[in-house]
Formats: C-alpha cells, sequence, structure tokens
C-alpha cells in the first residue's frame, strides 16, 4: 500500500518537473533588393512547437548589420525592433529594410516558447545589388549644333550580377537637345544600351542655341534602377564671324598685292580656346576644297598677299576652327585684272545704257540680245555638256566671245568626245541632274589646274549681254584643255565616282522620265520626286524597248511616286 502511494507519488513529480515540447527553427533566410524593403513570409522564416501556438512563439534577431527590422500593423509601426511573433511574420506584418549600402545584410535568429530558446542561427542572405552609375568626375563636352558622340568616358555603368553591356541608361529632364542613335540622328530615344555607348553609336544632339543643355541619367538592370543622377554639362560654343564679309575682290595682274578682310572679326564665346585659320578654294557643295595656288599667301587671321601674273577668279573660303572641329566659314572672289580693266572700273551698265539711249543704240541691243539668245538656245541642245560646264565655269558664250566662236566651241566639245571614245555610253546614262553634277566636277578640276582665266574681250554689247546673263565672264585655255584631256577625264571620272557614292541617303533606284500626268498636281509630285540628288550606277535602262515605254507612258518614274507618297517621302 505504502508502496503505492510512493510510485504515484514519483509520477506527479515527473509531470511537474516536465514543462513542455521546445520549438524548432525551420525557414531562416532573406532575399533582398540593395536599398529596398522586404516583407517576410512563412518562406523566409518560420518555426514550429508540438505545444504552442504561432502566437505563442517569438523570434529573436541578433547582430543586425547593413538594416532592421520594423514590425506595422494598420495603426502603429516600429522600426530596429529585435523581437517579434510568428503570428504577426504570418500576417505580413514584419519587414527588412536594406540601408542601401554596396554591403550584403546580415543577422542572427533564435526562437522561443517563452520556456525555452533555441541557439541563434545565422541567417542564409541573397542579396541583389542594383547597377551602380559612374559619371566622368569633370564634365560631359556638347558641341554647339552638333551630334556629340558621348562614351563610357562621360557616362557608364556596373553591376554585379549583369553583362556591362546589357545595361541599360535612360535619361529624363532632358534639355538643349536630344538623345539619338549614330544611325538616325532624327530619331529622338529616352534609353539605350550601354554596348550601344560603348561602341560609339550614341551622341546627343545640340539643338544649336547658346543655352547649356542638362539631363538625368539613371541605369537599369532589368530589376534595380541606381539613384538618378545630374551630370555637369560644358558647352563648346561655335567660333562667331561678326562684320559683312566681302564679296569680291580685284587685285592688279603681276602686282604685288596685300590686303585683310576688313571689316570681319572672329571670335569664341568660350575663354580658353585658340583658334585656327585655313584657307583654301572653295570645294562643290560640302566636300572640301583645293589647297591655295602657291601665287596666294595667306596669314592668319584674316590677310592675304602674293602676285597672280595671270588673269583669273579665284572662290577662296576661310575657315576658322576652334580645338574641337567646330567652325565658321567666309568666302569671297579674288580677281586678278589688267591694269586697263582696273583702271576702267569694270563696265558701268548704267552709264552704257545712257549712251546708248544717246545714239539711239537701244534697239540694237534689243536686237543683238534677242539674236544671241536665238543662238545660244540652239547650241545649248546640241551641246548639253558644253553648256552645263560653262554655266559651272561662269564662261562666255562661245558663239560671241570671239570671232572664231564656231571653233571655241569645237574644241571645248572635243573633251566631251574623248569621253565618249574612251568611255562609251557613260554620258548617255546619266540623268539630268548627273549631267550637270558631273559637268561641276569637271569646272572643279579645270579651277583647280589652273586652266580658267578672266575674260578681257567683252566689251561694249557683248559686255552687257554677258553682264545680263552670266555675270563677269571667264573662258577656258583651249591649247591646255586639249593637252590635258585624257588626264582630266580620268580623274573627273574617278572623283564624280568616288562622291557620288558615297551619297548614302538616296540610294533607291529612279528612272527620270517625263510622267505624263493629266493633272497639275500629279506633274509637281514627279517633279519633286525627281529631283533628288544623283548618284552613280543609278537609272539604268536594260534595252531600248524599256527607255522607249518609260519615255512614253512614265511607268517607272509613276510606281517610284507611289511608293514614295506610300513612305510620306513626298
Amino acid at each position: 500500500m505504502r508502496e503505492r502511494e510512493r510510485e504515484r507519488e514519483r509520477e506527479r513529480e515527473r509531470e511537474r518537473e516536465f514543462l513542455g515540447y521546445p520549438p524548432t527553427l525551420i525557414n531562416n533566410q532573406l532575399i533582398v533588393n540593395q536599398g529596398l524593403s522586404r516583407t517576410l513570409q512563412a518562406s523566409d522564416l518560420s518555426a514550429v512547437d508540438q505545444d504552442d501556438t504561432a502566437s505563442q512563439l517569438s523570434f529573436i534577431v541578433e547582430n543586425v548589420s547593413h538594416g532592421y527590422f520594423t514590425v506595422f500593423n494598420s495603426t502603429t509601426e516600429t522600426s530596429n525592433v529585435s523581437e517579434f511573433t510568428q503570428e504577426a511574420v504570418l500576417k505580413g506584418q514584419v519587414r527588412f529594410t536594406h540601408n542601401g549600402s554596396r554591403l550584403a545584410p546580415s543577422y542572427m535568429v533564435k526562437v522561443s516558447d517563452t520556456k525555452s530558446a533555441t541557439l541563434a542561427q545565422a541567417a542564409t542572405i541573397v542579396f541583389v545589388y542594383e547597377p551602380e552609375l559612374n559619371l566622368t568626375t569633370s564634365e560631359i563636352v556638347l558641341d554647339q549644333g552638333q551630334a556629340t558622340t558621348l562614351s563610357p568616358v562621360d557616362i557608364s555603368a556596373t553591376d554585379n550580377e549583369t553583362f556591362a553591356g546589357s545595361i541599360i541608361i535612360e535619361t529624363r529632364n532632358t534639355s538643349g537637345g536630344y538623345f539619338a542613335y549614330a544611325s538616325n540622328l532624327k530619331f529622338q530615344i529616352s534609353s539605350f544600351q550601354q554596348l550601344s555607348l560603348i561602341t560609339g553609336g550614341v551622341r546627343f544632339v545640340q539643338d544649336g542655341s547658346s543655352v547649356v543643355p542638362s539631363f538625368e541619367v539613371c541605369a537599369f538592370d532589368g530589376v534595380l534602377r541606381s539613384p538618378w543622377q545630374t551630370p555637369r554639362i560644358y558647352l563648346n560654343h561655335r567660333p562667331v564671324r561678326e562684320g559683312t564679309p566681302i564679296a569680291f575682290k580685284d587685285v592688279v595682274q603681276g602686282a604685288d598685292f596685300r590686303f585683310t578682310l576688313e571689316p570681319v572679326r572672329f571670335s569664341d564665346p568660350d575663354e580658353n580656346d585658340t583658334l585656327t585659320y585655313h584657307a583654301q578654294l572653295k570645294g562643290v557643295g560640302d566636300g572640301g576644297g583645293s589647297p591655295l595656288p602657291h601665287e596666294i599667301t595667306f596669314t592668319p587671321p584674316s590677310q592675304f598677299s602674293g602676285n597672280l601674273p595671270g588673269v583669273g577668279s579665284f572662290n577662296i573660303e576661310l575657315d576658322v576652327i576652334d580645338p574641337r572641329g567646330l567652325k565658321v566659314s567666309t568666302d569671297f572672289v579674288l580677281s586678278s585684272v589688267t591694269r586697263e580693266a582696273a583702271a576702267a572700273g569694270g563696265i558701268n551698265v548704267e552709264q552704257l545704257y545712257t549712251s546708248l539711249s544717246t545714239i539711239g543704240g537701244v534697239g540694237v541691243t534689243v536686237l543683238a540680245y534677242l539674236w544671241l539668245r536665238m543662238r545660244i538656245a540652239k547650241h545649248r541642245r546640241k551641246f548639253a555638256f558644253v553648256n552645263d560646264l560653262r554655266k559651272a565655269l561662269n564662261l562666255e558664250y562661245f558663239d560671241f566671245t570671239r570671232f572664231d566662236g564656231d571653233a571655241y566651241k569645237t574644241r571645248t566639245n572635243d573633251f566631251f568626245q574623248r569621253l565618249q571614245y574612251e568611255h562609251p555610253g557613260f554620258y548617255t546614262r546619266l540623268s539630268p541632274e548627273e549631267k550637270k553634277s558631273f559637268a561641276v566636277c569637271v569646272a572643279e578640276i579645270l579651277t583647280t589646274r589652273g586652266l580658267v582665266t578672266r575674260s578681257d574681250l567683252a566689251s561694249g554689247l557683248f559686255g552687257l549681254f554677258c553682264l545680263l546673263n552670266v555675270g563677269w565672264p571667264n573662258e577656258l585655255d583651249l591649247d591646255a584643255l586639249e593637252a590635258q584631256s585624257a588626264s582630266i577625264v580620268a580623274e573627273a571620272l574617278s572623283n564624280w565616282k568616288g562622291a557620288a557614292l558615297a551619297d548614302r541617303e538616296y540610294q533607291r533606284p529612279l528612272q527620270r522620265w517625263h510622267y505624263h500626268s493629266p493633272t497639275a498636281t500629279e506633274k509637281l509630285k514627279v517633279a519633286l520626286c525627281c529631283a533628288k540628288p544623283a548618284t552613280a550606277d543609278r537609272w539604268r535602262v536594260a534595252d531600248k524597248e524599256e527607255q522607249h515605254n518609260t519615255e512614253q507612258h512614265g511607268g517607272v518614274a509613276l510606281t517610284e511616286l507611289k511608293t514614295r507618297e506610300g513612305a510620306g517621302d513626298v
């Protein structure tokens, strides 16, 4: 009996000593983005206990670095907490916030049921870095009115988890210009891959004003963005030309001359820029010109001197360039005239007209004008190339400026005949615009070689006619032209084809024959459609029949017109 009582007493003592089952920590991990917050879920932090509920289990966090925990509900929010219940985690009321540095956070966790607690365990952290944007430590230099190529020296970004070329550079609040790809400067962009920046494919197009551009940039890796930053920008201004430049300057043949381009002045708004001055013969279009003849000396900033032994004209261009290549230009015509012409001061049209009127010469002048116009129109139809060359060189009309006008016409046309003989079919396959551009190319070569001189034969009625039609005329050295015609033909073909092939904007086939439309509107559209600059190796006709059909019906031009209407190019 006593033995049983003692046994029951021992059982009661054992029951009093059992305090319950200890808790167990199951999940202890976290995925957090740099500088952002993450609301904890059961998959991040959870524990189990056989004899306690979620509200009775508490998580105790220790040694928290580079971040903090926050517990919140609908009414309160407490930051930098070190203890919270599992029930709060299950309700989504616990948040971890990273401090924004590029250091991964860390902390220790243990779980308690008020009767016992587990040992502290380190949390497993997956840290996602945001891209790091690096701007130049000095300034991004942009050129006024130009498309400046940007490089990684100006803007660059890195990311621990992303290939550098795949990082996206985003822009906002852009003023004073816009971003564009080098392949299409007219299309504005607001974001681009860093790979395009690395390869030099991104440019900032400044709007041409004197306002310094501004913009903000950030880096984006597809998940996170770096903080927006505003770079320091320096605007490199274009040199400035002040004053009205001279258009013409006459010097006496064989006499020393020296003059400056007064009152023209050049300056640069940028204080530390040193300007460079370069004089040359003006090129055709936007192409560069040829060096000055050795008889003309240029002394910066705007002085010209020398001695011209012959009579002729030179179109001189003066470029003023800053250290980054921005330039402003002015050009003028330098003419060498005879002493007699210089003393006479050229033809005084008003005085000549008064004299002719006094002697009843107005009628003679009108009749001579009409007769010469008829003669010229005839030769224009027969010798189109010679006429284009004449207009490009501002030559005298070959059928009245010399007594042997027919010989002058024929000898000039010999150049065209050599072209046809050595390169059969080349000229006939060109469009009217191509023929004119080829004549301009030949004219530039003739001028460079010194075969063009200032005419001194025009006087009286002939001089008045020249002035009314072409201005003060020039003439060709026909003997030198015949002697050099072979080399001139070769050089002209090489230069013209090279320039034409460089024309990338209008590389579309276009037949330029008349399209006879019943409406004036369609005629105008075809004229505009067929007014684009010409290039080499275009507008070819396979056979005579196709050419005839095209000339009669305008089918190819109409097809091209409809294509360009659809593209909005007309």
